[in-house]
């Protein structure tokens, strides 16, 4: 038989102790923390709503809906009397507005026609304070050009989105949202049934 002192057996219990005496510790030390801090309870019920809104999904909403824009934009177009040579519409990208044919252009120009411009000062009003982005795309026939500006239709229909984009920017539409495309004869908007 095996005898253990009693004075070793005690000192494997020790090390409770000194545990019970750091939590003791941690925990004043958070009391302490927590009553030194001013809670401002119109903070925490900002932080709460926000949080609601975030969860529940609500945000700010846009002015217009796609749809409501789309209809705006057929009733200044049947205004200006242009039904026929714009098409508007709702794509995958969000909504396309085409005009067709020399609405904006003479061929071979990039200056805007003066009948086409209520209808532009008119749909930049509406694009103005809209949250979307605006790509204007610029589209040429399959004649080729060849001059000294525009040595391809290439720069032609790049110029050209380059002149809508900038009157959109005299109007006041922020240049951040704007971007101009060229995609010369490849993407044609209608046939050219020209002879």
């Amino acid at each position: 038989m095996k005898l253990v002192p009693l004075r070793q057996q005690e000192d494997r219990e020790d090390w409770k102790l000194s545990y019970g005496d750091m939590v003791t510790l941690l925990l004043t030390f958070f009391v302490v923390i927590v009553t030194m801090s001013q809670v401002n309870l119109t903070t925490l019920e900002e932080i709460g709503a926000s949080m609601r809104r975030a969860i529940k999904g609500d945000g700010p909403k846009p002015r217009y809906s796609l749809s409501e824009l789309v209809e705006d934009v057929k009733r200044m177009i049947e205004e200006e009397g242009l039904q026929g040579q714009v098409d508007v519409g709702i794509t995958p990208q969000g909504v396309a507005i085409n005009l067709k044919g020399a609405v904006l252009f003479d061929l071979g120009s990039t200056e805007l026609k003066p009948q086409a411009l209520p209808l532009l000062m008119r749909l930049a009003g509406k694009l103005k304070d809209l949250p979307y982005r605006i790509s204007v795309e610029g589209h040429t026939d399959d004649l080729p050009i060849h001059t000294h500006r525009f040595p391809s239709n290439w720069e032609l229909s790049a110029a050209r989105a380059a002149r809508v984009v900038r009157f959109f920017i005299q109007q006041g539409i922020p240049k951040e949202r704007l971007q101009a495309v060229g995609f010369a004869d490849t993407q044609p908007r209608a046939p050219n049934t020209s002879p």
